[in-house]
C-alpha cells in the first residue's frame, strides 16, 4: 500500500506538481490517521481520509479550472477557506469516528428496550389466555 502511494505521487508530482504539492499538504490528516490507526481494517483511516478528501474537492477543482500553475496553487493555498474546508472535513471525519459508536449503541439500546417491552406484553397476553403453563416456568407450590 505505502509503495502504491508512492507510485501515484511520483507520477502525480510529475505530471502536475502545484496539484500534487496541495494533495500532499491537504492530506496531511489522513496521514497522521494512518500512522496511528494500528486496527485490521483500519476504519479510522477511511473514515478520516474520506472526509478529508472530500474536503479537499473544492480547492482541487479551483486549482484545475485556474489552471494547474504555482500562480494559481499560490492563490488557492493562500484563501483560508480551503483550509478550513480541508482540515474542517477532516475534523469532522475525526468526530464522526469517535462519536459513531456511542450513537450507534444509544440507538440499539432503545431498539432492545422496545423490543423487550413488545416481547413482555406478547407474554402477558398468552399467559392470559393460555395460563402459566406456557411461560415454560414450574409452577411455584
Amino acid at each position: 500500500m505505502v509503495t502504491l502511494a508512492v507510485i501515484v505521487v511520483t507520477v502525480m508530482a510529475m505530471a502536475a506538481l502545484p496539484l500534487c504539492l496541495l494533495f500532499v499538504a491537504g492530506m496531511l490528516p489522513s496521514f497522521v490517521a494512518a500512522a496511528v490507526d494500528r486496527a485490521p481494517r483500519r476504519y479510522f483511516t477511511r473514515t478520516v481520509g474520506a472526509m478529508n478528501l472530500a474536503g479537499l474537492v473544492p480547492g482541487v477543482l479551483h486549482l484545475w479550472e485556474a489552471g494547474i500553475t504555482f500562480a494559481s496553487l499560490r492563490q488557492v493555498a493562500s484563501s483560508p477557506w480551503t483550509w478550513l474546508a480541508v482540515y474542517g472535513a477532516a475534523g469532522v471525519g475525526w468526530l464522526l469516528f469517535f462519536t459513531a459508536p456511542t450513537v450507534a449503541s444509544a440507538l440499539l439500546d432503545v431498539k432492545v428496550d422496545e423490543t423487550q417491552r413488545r416481547l413482555e406484553a406478547r407474554t402477558k397476553t398468552l399467559v392470559e389466555e393460555w395460563g402459566d403453563e406456557v411461560t415454560g416456568r414450574k409452577p411455584s407450590n
